[in-house]
């Protein structure tokens, strides 16, 4: 019973990452205006998550169209989590 529930569990994290690779891959192909203004409203983690999956240049553009206090809270947390990944 534990290994279907591990193996579910891996499964259904394995489609979030594939959502969240998807989404992505929309927001770096949107104008850099349009993709702030969009993540500028949605929730702040996922947005992260979105801008941590681009590269620094597209996450950049788009953070530069993204209202000042919002586009420091968006970074402050795209910094917290680099951090953890790294294990820092």
């Amino acid at each position: 019973l534990e290994s279907k529930i591990q193996k579910m569990i891996d499964e259904a994290d394995a489609i979030r990452d594939q959502k969240i690779a998807h989404l992505i891959d929309v927001y770096s192909n949107m104008k850099p205006k349009q993709a702030a203004q969009v993540l500028s409203t949605m929730e702040e983690s996922i947005a992260v998550k979105i801008l941590a999956g681009m590269s620094g240049r597209k996450a950049g553009e788009i953070l530069s169209s993204v209202d000042a206090v919002k586009a420091a809270k968006l970074t402050e947390s795209l910094t917290k989590l680099q951090i953890g990944q790294d294990g820092q």
